[in-house]
């Protein structure tokens, strides 16, 4: 069976039918991710039964829309990782996109810290 041919467009997706959630990175996500509405109820009850959620690279722009139950953003007093702005500087992509994702990020009151460059393994967890 062809596993492609029957992906699914985020918007049809049920969030609470699956185990845990991954966003992946790339630039496209930073216009892509953002106030998605199915990513925004990542925070909201049902979508929130202690389900681990990963992201790598541009992903957690994924995360700037959701809101916990109180109504802060999502990531609010959370370590959260992501493409930094000294790696967008290095690939020339601080005038292309249309946010710098660290800094917005710590805006939405996220912490962050990141490994030395990219190249290098880095895992944070939080919980």
């Amino acid at each position: 069976m062809d596993k492609h041919a029957k992906h699914q467009s985020l918007g049809t997706v049920k969030l609470q039918d699956y185990a845990a959630i991954f966003l992946a990175g790339g630039h496209g996500t930073m216009w892509d991710f953002p106030n998605h509405p199915a990513l925004s109820a990542l925070g909201q009850p049902g979508n929130r039964d202690n389900r681990p959620v990963g992201a790598v690279c541009h992903g957690p722009a994924g995360l700037l829309g959701a809101t916990a139950l109180d109504g802060k953003p999502l990531v609010a007093g959370r370590k959260v990782n992501s493409f930094t702005n000294a790696e967008e500087r290095a690939a020339g992509m601080t005038t292309v996109v249309p946010f710098l994702l660290e800094d917005r990020l710590r805006q939405a009151g996220g912490s962050s810290s990141p490994a030395a460059c990219s190249s290098d393994s880095w895992l944070r967890t939080a919980g």
